[in-house]
Formats: C-alpha cells, sequence, structure tokens
C-alpha cells in the first residue's frame, strides 16, 4: 500500500481534472499508478506521457519485438509489480514466452543491455556494447538506451510509491 494517497477525480488539481475530462471514465482505476502520477499533471506528462512518446518512438525505429523486450527486462530487473505484468503480456500476445523461449543472438543483445542498465546503474559492459553494435545502428541504440531511461523512470516511480 502506498504511503502517499491516490488522487480522485474530485480530489485533483484542475490541471489534472481538465486532462480526465479527456480521457475515459475508468482511467484513473486502470492502472494504479496513474492516481499516483496525476497528483501533477506536470509529473504524469513527464513520466506516463514520455514513457507512451517513446515507446511509440522505439517501436518505429527498431520494432515492436524489440521495444517490448527491452522494456520488459528492465521492468523485470527493477522488481516494477505493474510494467512487468504488462510487458509480458505483449510479448505473449506477440508469441513469445520470456520464461520458455531461445532468443538469437540480436534478441540476447537487446535483454543484456535491458539487464546491464537497470541493474548496473546504467553502466554497460564492453561485450554488452559490442553486441549491440552487431545488430542496431547508433540511431536505434540511442532510442534504445532512450526508452530504458524512460522505463527505469516508470518502474522507479511505481516503486516509490509501492503502487500495486
Amino acid at each position: 500500500m502506498s504511503w502517499i494517497a491516490p488522487i480522485t477525480y474530485e480530489t485533483a488539481s484542475p490541471e489534472v481534472r481538465e486532462i480526465l475530462d479527456h480521457k475515459e471514465k475508468d482511467y484513473l482505476e486502470r492502472c494504479s499508478k496513474f492516481a499516483y502520477q496525476l497528483r501533477n499533471h506536470v509529473v504524469y506528462d513527464s513520466v506516463e506521457t514520455n514513457a507512451w512518446r517513446m515507446d511509440g518512438e522505439v517501436q518505429r525505429v527498431v520494432g515492436k519485438r524489440y521495444g517490448d523486450l527491452l522494456e520488459y527486462y528492465v521492468s523485470l530487473e527493477n522488481g516494477a509489480v505493474i510494467a512487468v505484468p504488462y510487458y509480458k503480456k505483449c510479448l505473449m500476445d506477440a508469441g513469445i514466452d520470456p520464461d520458455h523461449t531461445v532468443f538469437d543472438e540480436k534478441d540476447r543483445s537487446v535483454i543484456d543491455f535491458a539487464k546491464a542498465i537497470a541493474g548496473n546503474k546504467g553502466h554497460v559492459p564492453t561485450e554488452v556494447k559490442t553486441a549491440l553494435k552487431k545488430y542496431f545502428t547508433e540511431e536505434q541504440i540511442a532510442v534504445l538506451a532512450g526508452m530504458a531511461v524512460v522505463c527505469n523512470a516508470d518502474n522507479l516511480y511505481e516503486n516509490i510509491f509501492e503502487v500495486e
């Protein structure tokens, strides 16, 4: 249980109410972290909106498979209770069971990159960099790194407030 109270429509600021007026009625209930992020519209925009923007960009630049692998393994390393099942479902919907799939070298390069970023405070071992550069352009690597940063921020937000 979080140590700060989630907002409701009634307790939201006027700026946040304006955001909620453009969402579906169950928006706050759909994902429990929204009720904490929306305590302030700039926090919501910085964390949640940017996560969706980066997700779209990573899909455009490297493809959904690699974006979902990155986000799943960053979230798994971070112990994110909301993001892990969400991205696991994304992978499963694409026919990828992360618990039983034998990943190829290109997949492994993204998975190892995600784990290094989340588990090693962004310090990426040389062998991980080398493997990633074998399969991805510098722009693609920059986009993967940007997604990992945003994903880490989103996961950290969940963990700080013990969102379930």
